[in-house]
């Protein structure tokens, strides 16, 4: 439980943890109810999600990449810090790539589930043939 409660409090965002949980005993309410939920999974199949992520690194094979590309963002993910400047910096590499990286959202690292901050870069990517 423990584990899951910091799994949640990584992947999520801080403005939508402290707007759901504005005070200690709601904060600790609201994770232990996050914490419910990733522990009523299987424990395989989070840390199989964690392992193949821990090593994973594109960086030697992106020029490589064929296909057309779009690395969405948003400002507020704890996971993929954008301070850290490493997405503007590889997706030169490649060919067909583009960065996005939207506001923050509130949600962090969770903003991927939110098909309405993406949609339009979806729709963008799989509009007509690229050349």
């Amino acid at each position: 439980m423990t584990a899951a409660r910091i799994f949640a409090i990584v992947v999520s965002g801080d403005v939508d943890l402290q707007r759901r949980g504005p005070t200690r005993e709601q904060a600790d309410r609201l994770l232990d109810q996050m914490a419910e939920r990733f522990a009523q999974t299987d424990a395989n199949d989070l840390l199989y999600q964690l392992e193949s992520s821990r090593n994973y690194n594109p960086q030697p094979y992106l020029e490589r990449i064929e296909a057309h590309l779009i690395a969405i963002n948003t400002a507020d993910d704890f996971v993929n810090p954008i301070d850290l400047g490493i997405m503007e910096r590889e997706i030169k590499r490649v060919k067909h790539g583009r960065y996005v990286q939207h506001e923050p959202t509130g949600l962090g690292h969770s903003s991927g589930y939110d098909p309405n901050l993406w949609k339009g870069n979806l729709i963008e990517l799989l509009g007509p043939a690229k050349k």
